[in-house]
């Protein structure tokens, strides 16, 4: 008996170090299942494996910017939930199939999510398909199956309809006194502060006071890294943005930062109620000022296409087109402009 228990021990052992040679992932249970099955493909689980991905990705800063590693992260925690509703807690990578991942983006458009309380639409439920696609992508790579299940599986995001002030809109919200409520005031300077530079709310966010440059000219630029792509942005700033910077002047000899230090979830929340103030009939979020940015500060203006896409802090003008509209002004303005040419002849 003792000799057959060896002889188990020194399988399961040298199956260890095979693994370990070729660089897998490893469990106890992915080695029992080894010993009952036979096939090195049954020892891995995904979430394991998932692991040892993002260990991988994150010692490369260059690559993968903070943004990113966290949309890994919340992946994971879906993929979590799901095996949970099924009554998993791993699952082996060779039982994932197309059929699996069906249940897991039906589970996700369904589910109450525990931040919102609500199912995820379409495009975010399209996100965290990405990653999981990406790891298993990295299982195929390493032969622990054979073709990737979302092959089988079309990831295809909804049109949005992006939401933005009009110019109106930014003077109405600019002027209001949102009843003298210090809270709303702040919100409202953050929201405005990304309707003048673009910023996506991290980004802005994150600001400190050597982010703010002033030339010998006493233009006024910002430097800083985009926590989205991880590349450095330089641009000037509008004067009603330096405005507001000026505005918490004494505030950032406090704290350092910029701009006022408030959560996501605390600016959307209190832009429904500056919203309902000013008596918008919109839904405000904190990116509504970012498309502002881009449709109403900037392309309506006449600012080219190219430069709105460097503001944002674009890799290609694909991306732009999505958050710039060409609004009704900006066609009256273009007729006029060849009216005019047409009349000179």
């Amino acid at each position: 008996m003792q000799e057959y228990l060896l002889n188990i021990q020194e399988k399961i052992l040298a199956k260890k170090r095979e693994l370990e040679y070729q660089g897998r992932v490893i469990s106890a249970k992915g080695l029992k299942d080894y010993y009952r099955n036979g096939d090195a493909r049954d020892t891995v689980y995904f979430l394991e494996f998932f692991d040892k991905v993002y260990h991988r990705i994150s010692q490369l800063p260059d690559e993968y910017a903070k943004v990113t590693l966290n949309k890994y992260r919340t992946s994971r925690i879906h993929f979590c939930n799901y095996l949970k509703s099924i009554g998993k807690g791993d699952i082996l990578i060779s039982e994932i199939d197309v059929s699996f991942v069906k249940g897991f983006d039906h589970f996700m458009k369904t589910s109450n999510t525990e931040q919102f309380g609500k199912p995820m639409t379409r495009n975010s439920a399209n996100g965290y398909h990405r990653k999981i696609k990406k790891v298993l992508g990295d299982a195929v790579k390493e032969n622990l199956m054979e073709k990737n299940p979302y092959n089988g599986f079309k990831i295809k995001d909804e049109k949005a309809n992006r939401e933005f002030l009009s110019n109106e809109e930014v003077e109405l919200l600019a002027n209001h006194s949102l009843g003298g409520n210090q809270s709303l005031d702040k919100v409202r300077d953050v929201f405005l502060f990304s309707c003048y530079t673009g910023l996506r709310y991290q980004d802005a966010q994150d600001l400190k006071a050597e982010n703010v440059i002033i030339d010998n000219d006493k233009n006024y630029w910002l430097s800083f890294i985009q926590n989205k792509t991880g590349t450095k942005e330089l641009f000037p700033l509008l004067d009603p943005a330096i405005k507001i910077y000026h505005k918490y002047d004494h505030n950032r000899e406090v704290t350092g930062q910029v701009l006022p230090k408030l959560s996501n979830a605390k600016i959307n929340s209190y832009l429904k109620v500056i919203a309902e103030l000013t008596g918008m009939n919109k839904k405000l979020t904190h990116h509504v000022a970012r498309h502002t940015f881009a449709t109403t500060i900037t392309l309506s203006n006449g600012v080219p296409l190219e430069i709105v896409s460097a503001y944002l802090g674009h890799s290609d003008l694909t991306t732009t087109k999505i958050y710039a509209k060409i609004t009704p002004n900006l066609k009256l303005s273009v007729a006029q402009m060849l009216n005019q040419k047409l009349k000179n002849g």
